[in-house]
């Protein structure tokens, strides 16, 4: 299964951090479609996951990676966790 396609992406959000490189490219390729050819990729994921991801920027092209703290996120997260179970 290929999956559904969009004309026109130009911001894919990524929540969590993919099971490999060439799944977050694939994924982030979406902005890179006609007629858009670039856009914005947003990848939310834990503290340890963003130190994955950037250790996959050599892989990607060096992708450069910006870090956002999000006030109370974290917090939000492990509340919900702890809900859950």
């Amino acid at each position: 299964a290929r999956g559904l396609h969009f004309d026109g992406v130009e911001v894919v959000f990524i929540l969590g951090l993919p099971d490999s490189p060439s799944t977050y490219l694939h994924l982030a390729g979406r902005t890179g479609r006609q007629p858009v050819l670039n856009g914005t990729v947003v990848t939310i994921c834990p503290g340890k996951s963003h130190t994955q991801l950037c250790g996959w920027s050599e892989r990607l092209g060096k992708l450069a990676f910006t870090e956002l703290n999000i006030a109370g996120l974290r917090e939000s997260i492990e509340a919900s966790r702890r809900a859950r179970t």
